[in-house]
């Protein structure tokens, strides 16, 4: 199953499965996976929490997915980059930079 995913969305993703990171009332919660081509395009991007497979509309505004539509490839691009934008902010920066650093400097 995994490789007839892979040739049909790419060879390339990130995946970052936070959505069980607890948000505050009114948004919505984090984490996505994102589908890659051989030419590192987004080729489709799986939102864990709506459980939905979006894929980029094409010309005409159709590819066979119910999902496929200008405005969700939007909100799963804004999603794609909140996710990103959190956990390498969060872990990487914060965690990393902060933490790890201020450790070594105070020692």
């Amino acid at each position: 199953e995994d490789d007839n995913m892979e040739s049909l969305l790419g060879p390339f993703l990130v995946d970052l499965p936070i959505q069980n990171l607890a948000v505050r009332d009114a948004f919505r919660p984090y984490g996505c996976r994102v589908h890659f081509d051989a030419e590192q395009r987004a080729t489709a991007i799986y939102d864990y929490h709506k459980q939905q497979l979006i894929q980029p509309p094409t010309a005409n505004g159709e590819n066979g997915n119910h999902n496929s539509n200008h405005s969700n490839w939007e909100h799963a691009k804004m999603l794609a980059k909140c996710t990103m934008g959190l956990v390498l902010t969060g872990r990487d920066h914060l965690l990393g930079c902060h933490m790890n650093c201020s450790n070594v400097v105070t020692m």
